[in-house]
């Protein structure tokens, strides 16, 4: 049977380990607690930190701009060769093709002395001389009126030329007889015709003209 004194040593063992557990709680929330607010801390600081750090600022891209294609040579030669270009070469061209005859020029021939010699020269090898007339579509009445009869051709002429065949060389007085191998109208050229002018050609009443033969005869 458990006296009172038993009893009560009972109830102190008892309190006392009951003392030590609650201790025991309260040291293991201390330890326990610890430890997050550190770690708490430490990520607070690490935030901070990066939250300090300088941030770089991003460059704007760089614009490609579309170089333009270089101008190629072939349009270079063409604007050269249009500027060296003659006018006379333009009228005039060396060698022109009429219904299926080629005729050449002749500008070695400056004077009516050079010409005269050049068409007996011609006659004596049974070779015909032709003097090439500028004569645009745009003259065609002029044409008309000159040879008292519409003969201009409605499609005008190849080259703007007419070709006149020197058909007589005449003494007496210097000019030559021609008759238009295209409508058969009949001119003449005088000696004062044949005064060159600055552009290489010849001219007569406005109208220019320079000297040509058929291919065969060259």
């Amino acid at each position: 049977m458990a006296t009172k004194k038993n009893v009560e040593s009972t109830k102190e063992l008892v309190l006392e380990q009951e003392a030590v557990k609650d201790s025991k709680k309260v040291s293991a929330k201390k330890v326990s607690t610890k430890k997050p607010a550190e770690k708490a801390l430490k990520v607070t600081k690490k935030a901070t930190e990066k939250a300090e750090e300088p941030v770089e600022e991003k460059k704007p891209a760089k614009k490609t701009v579309a170089k333009k294609a270089p101008a190629t040579k072939k349009t270079t030669v063409k604007k050269e060769a249009e500027k060296k270009e003659n006018p006379m070469d333009k009228m005039f061209p060396k060698t022109i093709e009429v219904e299926g005859t080629t005729f050449v020029r002749h500008e070695e021939l400056t004077s009516w002395e050079d010409f005269k010699a050049f068409t007996e020269d011609n006659f004596s090898k049974g070779i015909h001389t032709v003097v090439a007339s500028n004569w645009p579509k745009k003259f065609a009445k002029d044409y008309n009126n000159n040879c008292g009869m519409k003969l201009y051709p409605k499609e005008g002429f190849a080259y703007d030329l007419d070709l006149n065949e020197v058909l007589i060389a005449q003494q007496t007085i210097e000019r030559v007889i021609t008759v238009s191998i295209l409508t058969e109208s009949a001119g003449f050229f005088s000696e004062e015709d044949f005064e060159l002018t600055d552009f290489g050609y010849f001219m007569t009443n406005a109208m220019p003209f320079m000297v040509y033969t058929y291919e065969d005869a060259e």
